[in-house]
This record gives structure tokens, C-alpha cells and sequence, in this order.
């Protein structure tokens, strides 16, 4: 547990002392704040499903930059084989640098709790959902997490570690939207954005909660395996 500490402190920090998290944070903030507050003024309802059902497009966006760089520029700079040659293991490395991507998340919703406070200033709003919208933002975003840790391990490229993870996120996303799951009933039970959908509305089901523990213990699998070939090579 030591080890996966240390990692985990040692990518907050890269994080903490790079400027283009803090560009991150704010478009991220600024975004959010902007398309949510736009639709609430004209709608001039006191209700926050609207700002979770952002999440989904804002994640498949920004998310992909937190993850890019965690293992491609380790590959890059060469550091990745002094790493693998220290006594430390594998699953402390993945777990290090997972955990590290999620505490950058959770500050980043932290941040936005202003919001729900604003608008339960200016009309009475149902906790349950905003309860919900965060624990389903929180694991939404860990998939993704999870699906950028692991394409950024296959690659150099910071880039391509990028579309990828984009790419698959938004397959994922897409895959719950009422017009794919009318032609294809059987995607609802595999997509990011269904089993968000039932968490953010307040109804916290177990399957979804094991849904989304499956698919980011999945991805931290192959991730474990990459270090793994690399390892024995």
C-alpha cells in the first residue's frame, strides 16, 4: 500500500505543478457552468438533472487529457523500465496512477457543488438525484479513467493514447442513446450512459454499481497485463 501512495502523491504533485491542469479545471468549470446556468434561466425550474446530463458529453472531452500522458510519457522519456525494475509491483503502479486520475475528478465535482447549492437557494430541489448525479458522475468518470489508463500504456504517443480513449468513451456513451438502444434493446444493458441515466435520476441499483466495478476492474486488468508483457520481455 506504501508503494501505491507514494505513486499516487507523486502524479497528484505532476499534476498540482503542471499549468494545463489548471486550464483543464477552469474550461472544465467554465463549460459546465455555461450550458447548465443558459438552460436553467429559460427553463426557470429549480432541478439539476440537466447540469449530470452534461457529464457524459464533458467527460468524453476532458477526460482522455488527464489519462493521456500517465504511461505514454513515462514510455517516452524511458523512465517506464526504471519503474518496472524497482521493487515495486505491477498492480501498486496501475492502482498509483488510477487513483491519482480519480482524486484530480473528485476535486474537479467538488468544485462544481456550488452549483446545486445556488439553485437549492432559489427553489426547493430533491436530494436524491443530486446524491445519485454525483455517485454516477464519480463512477462514469472512473470508467473513463480506467479506459485512457490503459490505451495510454499501449502507446508512445500522447495523442494517440487521446483519440483512442475518446473514441471508445463516446462508443460507450453513444451506445445507451434512446435512438441506438430503440434499434438495439440489448445495448442498454452494455452502455456507460444507460447505467449512468438510472444512477443520476436517484435509483442506485446494484446491477449498475457492478456494472461499473466490472468494466474499470476490465480495463485495470489489460492495463496490468501490458506492464506485465512488458516486464518479461
Amino acid at each position: 500500500m506504501g508503494n501505491t501512495w507514494a505513486i499516487l502523491t507523486k502524479e497528484v504533485k505532476s499534476y498540482l505543478n503542471s499549468p494545463v491542469a489548471y486550464l483543464f479545471v477552469a474550461a472544465f468549470l467554465g463549460l459546465t457552468g455555461y450550458f447548465y446556468f443558459e438552460a436553467f434561466f429559460l427553463r426557470r425550474t429549480a432541478e439539476l438533472r440537466s447540469f449530470f446530463e452534461l457529464m457524459p458529453a464533458l467527460y468524453a472531452v476532458f477526460l482522455p487529457a488527464l489519462t493521456m500522458r500517465l504511461w505514454a510519457e513515462e514510455k517516452k522519456s524511458g523512465t517506464l523500465e526504471v519503474l518496472l525494475t524497482m521493487p515495486v509491483r505491477n498492480l501498486e503502479l496501475v492502482l498509483g496512477k488510477f487513483l491519482a486520475s480519480l482524486c484530480l475528478l473528485v476535486a474537479l465535482l467538488l468544485l462544481t457543488v456550488p452549483v446545486p447549492v445556488v439553485v437549492a437557494s432559489l427553489g426547493p430541489v430533491d436530494i436524491g438525484p443530486i446524491i445519485g448525479g454525483y455517485l454516477g458522475s464519480v463512477l462514469l468518470g472512473a470508467s473513463f479513467l480506467a479506459v485512457g489508463l490503459f490505451f495510454s500504456s499501449m502507446t508512445e504517443s500522447q495523442f494517440v493514447a487521446l483519440i483512442l480513449t475518446w473514441a471508445v468513451g463516446v462508443l460507450f456513451v453513444v451506445m445507451g442513446l434512446d435512438f441506438v438502444t430503440r434499434l438495439l434493446p440489448v445495448f442498454t444493458d452494455l452502455s456507460l450512459y444507460s447505467r449512468f441515466d438510472n444512477i443520476a435520476r436517484g435509483v442506485v441499483d446494484s446491477r449498475d454499481l457492478v456494472y461499473y466495478i466490472s468494466f474499470i476492474s476490465f480495463f485495470l486488468g489489460l492495463n496490468l497485463t501490458t506492464l506485465e508483457l512488458r516486464r518479461w520481455r
